[in-house]
């Protein structure tokens, strides 16, 4: 048999609390008797409200806790909740700053049509590198660089990318054209990248393999 669930300590009331007369007392017929149980049913009734009034503050007070705690859950992202734009997509000089000092001094060019300081969005340099052979790539996307007056940097062939090769901790420009995209890759521990559109336009995917001066396609 299952035993049923205890009483909770707010709903049980005290005995000292109970007329003691409503039960010691045998059964009378006279009117003060009946005084006497009305008496009684009254504190107790009265108590019962007291106790459920303190169960109920318990009970109000744990559902607001809960309630306070799952809040944060559910509630939206601020920049989405004000219609802005992501925090991750904003244009920033510290995605411009992160980058070799040769490379950054080389980006100063398009201080005059971009503006000052340059800023750039996550997505605008690309790294690859390969352990065993001591090769790094830096992949420049400039359709991912802050700049009012984007027709400088992207015609009907794309947007310009450059494609930056480091063996000795000094990077030097390797590729520069407008193209719609350049992906680096590593194969047979040798530099890659995948070009697609551009002057390469009549082919929409190409491979470039690097010889150890220059990109070329075999």
């Amino acid at each position: 048999m299952i035993s049923p669930p205890p009483i909770p300590a707010a709903w049980q009331i005290p005995a000292e609390a109970i007329e003691p007369s409503l039960f010691e007392k045998p059964v009378q017929s006279d009117g003060r008797h009946k005084r006497n149980i009305a008496f009684s049913l009254v504190s107790l009734i009265s108590l019962t409200s007291a106790q459920s009034m303190n169960l109920f503050r318990t009970l109000r007070n744990a559902t607001l806790g809960i309630t306070l705690t799952l809040t944060p859950i559910w509630s939206p992202p601020p920049s989405h909740a004000r219609g802005g734009i992501p925090h991750t997509d904003v244009a920033s000089t510290r995605h411009v700053g992160e980058l070799p000092p040769e490379i950054q001094n080389a980006l100063r060019r398009w201080q005059s049509a971009c503006g000052t300081p340059l800023k750039a969005k996550p997505l605008f340099a690309h790294y690859l590198g390969d352990s065993a052979t001591g090769y790094r790539l830096i992949a420049l996307h400039f359709h991912e660089l802050g700049c009012t007056n984007g027709a400088v940097l992207c015609t009907n062939l794309g947007c310009l990318h450059q494609v930056y090769i480091s063996t000795d901790g000094l990077y030097r420009l390797a590729f520069s054209a407008n193209v719609f995209d350049v992906t680096l890759r590593i194969l047979d521990h040798m530099p890659a990248i995948e070009i697609d559109g551009g002057i390469f336009s009549s082919q929409t995917h190409r491979v470039l393999h690097w010889n150890g001066r220059r990109f070329i396609e075999e």
